[in-house]
């Protein structure tokens, strides 16, 4: 189940109850930033709790509130050797459990405009220039994890949108569309082309769709294309039989032309776990978007209040 925030020992009791022992969490912590080495206390009682609860946690690893300029957080926008220092004091600081995994996402959906910010008076920034750069950052961040030593920590990129973007103006709301994750996966390759070796297990945001990143959250009965969407992404980056995490999935009430009820979200996504996310040899586990939130409340499987 995900979050929209790092959770508590309340919302962790939901999820239990919603997903079972060994089921998949993801939480947020914001607020990560190069030179902060250490984890806030309610990061490390949320950690603590999920264990607690026999909940796996996925951590989303984020900027703070509000500021979403990445390529500032870098020595340049191909060096992130003191984010990846801060990634890996704020992962030692966590209370790990003896035998169980804990998975760090580095950074959210960095093919779209405003998870990738640029400073005004930049210009327009590519999807070559976006790509290479966030491929530097997953670089930097995966060989810091990973030299703390310990093999319960796993490292997972950031999920894409499916439907992605060629081009962001810098400090404007100015856009260029008409591509999806694949191509972005294919020019983080190109950029550094052993980027996809450094991780452990592959995020993805297989929202339920008709088609690649067009014609999201329709009946599950049309849903198959956006559900295995992670295969094609496998195949982008070269590894079919990588474990998976999808860490954003599931229906809404309400999209466009798209009206379901509580009770039709439930049975598609009773379905989806029937034949897709528990029978496919590749996902390692599922958090689907969301828990509960007020703004995010046609999602939601808990009342906000």
């Amino acid at each position: 189940m995900g979050y929209v925030h790092e959770g508590n020992a309340a919302d962790h009791n939901l999820t239990r109850d919603l997903v079972g022992p060994g089921g998949h969490v993801l939480v947020i912590f914001a607020d990560v930033r190069p030179d902060r080495h250490n984890a806030e206390p309610s990061w490390k009682n949320s950690i603590a709790d999920a264990y607690a609860r026999d909940l796996v946690p996925v951590i989303r690893m984020a900027p703070p509130w509000g500021d979403r300029r990445m390529r500032n957080q870098g020595e340049s926008p191909t060096s992130y050797l003191a984010l990846g220092q801060a990634y890996r004091d704020i992962v030692a600081d966590l209370p790990l459990r003896d035998g169980w995994p804990l998975y760090v996402a580095v950074h959210n959906e960095p093919n779209l405009c405003y998870e990738w910010a640029c400073d005004q008076g930049v210009g327009w920034l590519y999807e070559d220039q976006l790509a290479g750069e966030y491929a530097a950052m997953l670089r930097d961040v995966a060989d810091a994890l990973h030299a703390l030593g310990d093999p319960r920590i796993k490292v997972t990129n950031g999920a894409l949108a499916p439907g992605g973007v060629t081009g962001c103006e810098c400090g404007t709301d100015n856009w260029q569309g008409g591509t999806t994750a694949l191509t972005y996966l294919q020019k983080m390759k190109n950029a550094v082309p052993d980027v996809f070796d450094r991780i452990d297990v592959f995020s993805t945001h297989s929202y339920p769709a008709q088609g690649d990143g067009w014609g999201f959250f329709c009946a599950y009965a049309d849903a198959m294309p956006g559900l295995t969407f992670f295969e094609k992404e496998l195949q982008a980056i070269g590894k079919p039989n990588m474990g998976v995490l999808v860490t954003e999935t599931g229906w809404t009430i309400e999209h466009e032309a798209n009206h379901w009820s509580r009770e039709q979200v439930a049975e598609f996504t009773v379905q989806a776990y029937q034949n897709v996310w528990e029978t496919h040899p590749s996902i390692v586990g599922v958090t689907p978007f969301i828990l509960r939130d007020a703004a995010w409340d046609k999602f939601a499987w808990v009342q906000a209040s």
